[in-house]
């Protein structure tokens, strides 16, 4: 079956849409032990991603199988992180991309990044950005063979919990 890059259209989409955030939700879990349940945030998850759309001219664009929706995009057409850091530009950011087990592997995918793409240009951006779970080998792959590079890498490492321990020797050592 065919599949539309459409822009959503809600209440109409919402079912759909849902479907989608837990599935992402859920394979990032996969990802990442720590992150709740798709069923336990899916709400507050669509509810800040309409938010965040009217506040930097965002768009979620869905794909459309036969009438239901099987992937989405969400991309941010005009964001700064804020970051005093960074040089002041604009640019746009994905926030979000998937689209459901059956219909991966025929171009959705690519079809969604497009229309984020194409909606970045028409907002005046000169850049796109996504981030990825480090361990997203498949997404990682998915963008850099569409020209993402990588940007900024945040890392992560886990703290054991310690009584004392270390924190404990380095106030000593201080003091």
């Amino acid at each position: 079956m065919r599949v539309q890059i459409r822009e959503c259209v809600a209440p109409k989409d919402l079912d759909g849409l849902r479907r989608c955030v837990i599935e992402l939700q859920d394979y990032e879990r996969g990802l990442d032990a720590s992150m709740p349940t798709g069923a336990s945030v899916a709400d507050r998850l669509l509810e800040r991603m309409h938010s965040e759309c009217e506040k930097n001219a965002g768009r979620i664009f869905v794909a459309d199988c036969a009438g239901q929706v099987v992937g989405y995009c969400c991309v941010w057409g005009s964001f700064h992180s804020g970051d005093v850091e960074e040089a002041p530009r604009r640019y746009a950011l994905v926030t979000d991309l998937v689209v459901l087990p059956e219909h991966r592997h025929n171009g959705t995918g690519a079809a969604l990044i497009e229309a984020a793409e194409c909606y970045a240009r028409a907002c005046g951006v000169r850049f796109i950005r996504v981030s990825v779970l480090g361990s997203n080998e498949a997404a990682r792959g998915f963008y850099a063979a569409r020209g993402f590079t990588a940007h900024e890498i945040l890392l992560e490492k886990p703290l054991e919990s310690s009584a004392g321990g270390a924190c404990a020797s380095a106030r000593g050592a201080r003091g």
